[in-house]
């Protein structure tokens, strides 16, 4: 039989949101997934949200993206309105 080790390890989903807040991002995933919504009040001013799987997402600064917007058809900084969103689980 095949080493199975690799199912038990522990992996990740991000998908980077520009243009939006943390809060509203973890609202969002809180609502889809009618879990709970924990501010962790850390450097990244993180949100952990737990579904009722158990499953925890993490909803951070991400200061790698360059954020813009559009203001009267014109592109201009969005400023840290920012996040990453990761999903992480094991099975």
């Amino acid at each position: 039989m095949a080493d199975r080790d690799f199912l038990k390890t522990n992996f990740g989903i991000e998908t980077e949101l520009t243009g939006i807040t943390r809060e509203k991002a973890a609202r969002v995933v809180a609502d889809h997934l009618r879990g709970s919504i924990q501010r962790q009040n850390d450097y990244y001013d993180s949100y952990k949200i737990t579904a009722l799987d158990g499953r925890a997402w993490k909803i951070m600064y991400d200061g790698s993206l360059r954020t813009q917007r559009k203001v009267n058809g014109q592109k201009v900084t969005a400023g840290r309105n920012t996040c990453k969103v990761s999903l992480f689980f094991a099975f």
